[in-house]
C-alpha cells in the first residue's frame, strides 16, 4: 500500500496525524522523567576510543523517532 504526501492529505487527516505524532512525543517524554533526572557524574574516558564506544552506545539506546513522513 502506498501513502500519499503529508501535504496532500485532507485537512482533518493532517491534524489527526499532528495529534498522533504528538502523543508519541508525549508518551517518550513520560517514559523520560519517570527514571528521575540524571544525578550521575559525567564519565571519564582514557581514550578516544572509549569515548567513542560509549557515545555510540548510547545513541544505540536511544529510540527512533517515529512519524508520518519519516515511516512511510
Amino acid at each position: 500500500m502506498e501513502h500519499q504526501y503529508l501535504g496532500l492529505l485532507g485537512d482533518d487527516l493532517q491534524e489527526q496525524i499532528a495529534e498522533w505524532e504528538e502523543s508519541l512525543l508525549d508518551d517518550q517524554d513520560a517514559e523520560d522523567t519517570e527514571d528521575g533526572p540524571d544525578s550521575s557524574a559525567p564519565a571519564s574516558y582514557a581514550t578516544y576510543e572509549e569515548y567513542e564506544a560509549a557515545t555510540a552506545a548510547a545513541r544505540a539506546a536511544e529510540p527512533d523517532e517515529i512519524d508520518y513522513m519519516s515511516d512511510l
